[in-house]
C-alpha cells in the first residue's frame, strides 16, 4: 500500500564497455501494476525509460498482457526474419502499441 501513486525508479548495473542492459522486466511490470505505482523508471547504462503504470487491472491481468506482448514481438521478429537483441525493451514497446501502458524512451 505504501507504494501506491508512488513514482519508482531503479536502475539495471551495466558495464561502459555494454552501455545498455534491457528494459523493465516481466516481474517489474507485474509488480507495478500489484503495488498500484503511478509511473516507473529504470536507468540501464545510458538510457532510461519509464512508463505510466496502467490503473485497474490485476497482476493476472498483467501477467497474461505481458506474455501477450512477448509472443505478438516474437511473431512479429519471426515473420520478418529479425532478431531480437533486447527483448524485454521490444517487449514494452509492443505494451505500448497495444495500449496497454504509455512507455517512454528518454
Amino acid at each position: 500500500d505504501a507504494l501506491e501513486g508512488a513514482i519508482v525508479i531503479h536502475n539495471h548495473p551495466t558495464t561502459p564497455e555494454i552501455g545498455f542492459y534491457d528494459s523493465f522486466s516481466r516481474q517489474d511490470f507485474i509488480s507495478a501494476v500489484k503495488a498500484k505505482t503511478a509511473m516507473e523508471i529504470v536507468v540501464s547504462g545510458e538510457r532510461q525509460q519509464a512508463f505510466l503504470t496502467p490503473q485497474g487491472i490485476s497482476a493476472e491481468d498483467a501477467e497474461a498482457l505481458y506474455d501477450q506482448a512477448e509472443y505478438a514481438m516474437m511473431e512479429r521478429a519471426f515473420q520478418m526474419d529479425k532478431s531480437v537483441e533486447y527483448r524485454q525493451l521490444e517487449v514494452m514497446r509492443e505494451l505500448n502499441r497495444m495500449g496497454v501502458l504509455e512507455f517512454f524512451e528518454l
